[in-house]
């Protein structure tokens, strides 16, 4: 077994959680008369999801979000910014 294989001690931010999904099927041999009206639909129940993050991850992805906001600002204001390069000789 090579080392990708290999055990390794990993740092699970989810734990393990219950669900439950009904699923309804409309098994009308005609066609579908409508968007809004699908062939099967899902309804899913969700408990609460624990989330377990020690304050490195915290901290990692607080600045994710920082770096996003930033990335969100800078796209916003691009359309301004120079098409050619600003020469220094002058």
């Amino acid at each position: 077994m090579d080392n990708s294989m290999e055990r390794r001690d990993h740092n699970y931010i989810v734990e393990p959680v219950c669900t439950s999904a009904l699923l309804k099927r409309n098994c009308s041999k005609e066609p579908l008369r409508s968007r809004n009206m699908p062939r099967l639909e899902f309804d899913i129940q969700l408990e609460t999801i624990p989330l377990k993050l020690s304050q490195m991850q915290y901290r990692q992805i607080m600045d994710f979000l920082k770096e996003l906001d930033r990335k969100e600002r800078q796209l916003k204001f691009r359309k301004w910014r120079p098409k050619v390069t600003v020469s220094g000789k002058g």
